[in-house]
């Protein structure tokens, strides 16, 4: 049997249009031929997740986004298809809205849960959901307060510049630069003056540099003396070191204390030097008997013949008198 060349037209042009409905669909994320597990989650924003994005577990890709539909509540009924025949999803697991790229891309990343004892889902489940901030939120939250601290800055620098211009307008400050200007050409003029007044003085500074070199080199030489110098101290403060000071100082101590009782003794007329130094008539009695004794020898040299007797022929009976009597 003959097919005219209409019929086959009208059949290549269904068959297209049944290709190009398939790769539509394919397109959007419906496999027209897969058998893919499509489980659900409810989600307050999806915040541009779109049909055909990503569904990983652990960075692995495993499914897409189905179609998105809003429920009355304004909530968010998403549709998950697992592509992945094998991988099998825990009932516990949670289906987590997170950001793959700095770019903002979103997709579903599913959680698993420690504990497997649950099962695993099957078609038209609904998982948990959960929802991570988009990236730029987060880096808009962290550089917020960074803004406002940088606004706080640019307005205190614009403050301080405003407070420099009208320093640096006011004459005040232009005599002071000027000041500045003329001390710092008088201290140039100074220090012209240092430099020749060093320049005046290097042959005496030359001098004393070559007698201390002459003294360092008598150091070295009598090296040797200075160690036994220097020995010498160290047995002789090593030898103050073992002597019982704190003894010596004590026992001086105690007769300095003697001292000092026996001189109260005296002063208060106690014992014999006390009576001798404060009674009156002592000194009186003493200065009387100096006084007689005094003329006793003076009669005794006027007239010793008073006190000493001799005689060649035997003694006198009668003694002579003497011509001059006192």
């Amino acid at each position: 049997m003959k097919i005219s060349d209409e019929t086959k037209v009208g059949i290549m042009a269904a068959f297209g249009i049944a290709i190009m409905i398939i790769g539509y669909s394919f397109l959007k994320g419906n496999n027209v031929f897969d058998k893919s597990i499509k489980v659900y989650a409810v989600y307050e924003r999806i915040d541009g997740l779109t049909q055909s994005s990503s569904v990983v577990v652990n960075g692995y890709g495993i499914g897409r986004v189905g179609k998105i539909h809003m429920m009355p509540d304004g909530r968010l009924l998403t549709e998950i298809k697992i592509t992945d025949e094998t991988v099998r999803i825990p009932k516990d697991a949670t289906a987590k809205l997170v950001s793959l790229d700095i770019m903002g891309t979103r997709a579903i990343q599913i959680i698993l849960p420690d504990d497997l004892s649950a099962g695993y889902i099957e078609s038209g489940d609904t998982l948990t959901s959960a929802l991570e901030p988009k990236l730029a939120d987060m880096v808009n939250e962290q550089i917020a307060p960074l803004k406002s601290k940088a606004e706080g800055l640019i307005s205190s620098v614009d403050t301080v510049m405003t407070v420099v211009q009208g320093i640096l307008g006011n004459n005040s400050i232009n005599n002071s630069l000027t000041n500045v200007e003329s001390a710092t050409a008088k201290f140039a003029i100074l220090a012209k003056h240092i430099d020749s007044l060093l320049l005046s003085e290097m042959q005496s500074i030359q001098g004393i540099i070559r007698h201390l070199e002459g003294v360092l080199a008598i150091v070295e030489r009598n090296g040797d003396n200075l160690d036994s110098t220097f020995t010498n101290l160290n047995h002789l403060t090593g030898s103050l070191a073992d002597a019982d000071i704190a003894g010596m100082i004590n026992t001086l101590d105690s007769t300095l204390n003697h001292a000092k009782i026996l001189l109260k003794q005296i002063n208060e007329g106690e014992g014999t030097v006390g009576l001798l130094l404060r009674d009156r008539s002592v000194y009186d009695n003493l200065e009387k008997a100096t006084a007689d004794l005094d003329s006793l020898l003076i009669d005794f040299k006027e007239s010793p013949g008073r006190y000493i007797h001799f005689s060649v022929f035997g003694k006198s009976d009668k003694p002579k008198e003497n011509k001059k009597k006192k």
